[in-house]
């Protein structure tokens, strides 16, 4: 008996006394010996040896592969990577091997590979929905918009979007994404990269009033395709004031937007966003439909302000609101406005004469205190 040799990929088939068992055999593939030695002289014995032909199988879960791959290899097979399936509906995101769980995007079965091999295809669907969004899978890990919430008064794109455990980067916009929206007031988008916007995609969002994108970007996406068509309504984000409201100061015309929906948030005098920056600098504040109350202290301060319009959204004006703003001459209170509260234009020594609709139902205390150049309110019935 022989000690029986290994060769990775092959079966051993006995010894011979030429290669790939020509001649006479002397030893079996246990190691046994088939015949008595019976050669006088120095003899070299060949081992035989057989290709092992491994098994592939799959299990494609309901899709088809245009070409098979295939369904068995050997050690001396070379390369190959396998066809992704397809499936109708849905899109392949990887195979898992076996019992491992690890999702592989492609698979090539390189030469020298051993062992029978089991792979099963995934799938995740086209389209989802995932919070005011509706995506449709376009390539890779790409997606786009493709509907939106119709009752939405602010939503906000992300960069990404993660569904089934997958993350996707949201790089379009459909054309017909936004039909319908008529109460949409303000989109924010977080992305750097401007995503392809379908044409006139708001064209239906008549209450639109701002887009907001990342600081540093609006230059890109007002020279952007479809984008350049909304460039009265983007703005770069500073920051935000409020919870659901973000300001864009422009400092070439000096000109604070705010926008958004819901209230402005309430400041002291020491936490004002644009108060060490370019308080004194603004000129002109531009409140977007949509915010419901200008926040205490909100423009303390602001002695260059000369022209402010708010919309018929804002109910309230908080206290101290405009005090010290010094520059500004006249201001036009809607008749959605219900409350000014305390100090509200306390120390608008440039204010001259201020209209007061019927719709409010309170002035503060000190509401227009040294406002020495007041010369009539007029209270409107």
């Amino acid at each position: 008996v022989v000690t029986v040799p290994t060769r990775t990929g092959y079966t051993f088939g006995g010894y011979f006394t030429q290669t790939n068992g020509g001649g006479t055999q002397y030893y079996n593939a246990d190691g046994t010996r088939t015949r008595t030695w019976n050669l006088t002289a120095a003899t070299t014995l060949y081992a035989k040896w057989a290709i092992i032909t491994y098994n592939i199988t799959y299990e494609l879960n309901g899709g088809s592969v245009s070409t098979a791959n295939p369904t068995s290899y050997n050690i001396e097979t070379p390369d190959f990577t396998l066809t992704d399936p397809t499936k109708e509906g849905y899109h392949f995101v990887g195979w898992t091997k076996g019992n491992n769980n690890t999702l592989l995007p492609t698979v090539t079965i390189e030469q020298g590979s051993t062992g029978n091999l089991d792979y099963t295809a995934h799938y995740k669907t086209n389209n989802f929905t995932v919070g005011e969004f509706s995506y449709q899978w376009t390539s890779g890990t790409e997606v786009k918009v493709t509907a939106c919430n119709s009752d939405a008064t602010l939503v906000t794109i992300p960069t990404t979007v993660t569904n089934e455990d997958v993350i996707y980067t949201i790089t379009a916009i459909e054309a017909t994404a936004f039909n319908g929206c008529t109460s949409l007031l303000a989109v924010i988008l977080n992305s750097e990269t401007p995503p392809t916007l379908g044409s006139n995609a708001f064209s239906a969002c008549t209450a639109l009033n701002a887009i907001g994108v990342p600081a540093g970007t609006a230059a890109a996406y007002k020279a952007t395709a479809g984008w350049l068509d909304y460039e009265d309504k983007i703005y770069a984000i500073n920051g935000k004031c409020g919870t659901n409201v973000y300001y864009s100061y422009n400092s070439t015309t000096t000109t604070l937007s705010i926008f958004g929906t819901g209230a402005m948030a309430d400041y002291t005098s020491r936490n004002i966003p644009w108060d060490d920056s370019y308080r004194t600098e603004i000129t002109t504040v531009v409140i977007g439909d949509g915010v419901t109350s200008i926040g205490i202290m909100a423009f303390n301060g602001c002695t260059g302000l000369t022209s402010i319009e708010i919309p018929a959204s804002v109910m309230m004006i908080g206290h101290d609101a405009f005090i010290g703003c010094t520059s500004l001459k006249s201001i036009t209170i809607p008749a959605s406005v219900s409350y000014i509260d305390n100090y509200a234009f306390k120390n608008c020594t440039g204010l001259t004469s201020i209209e007061i609709p019927a719709s409010v139902m309170m002035i503060g205390r000190y509401a227009f205190e040294n406002c020495t150049g007041l010369t009539s309110i007029e209270i409107t019935t």
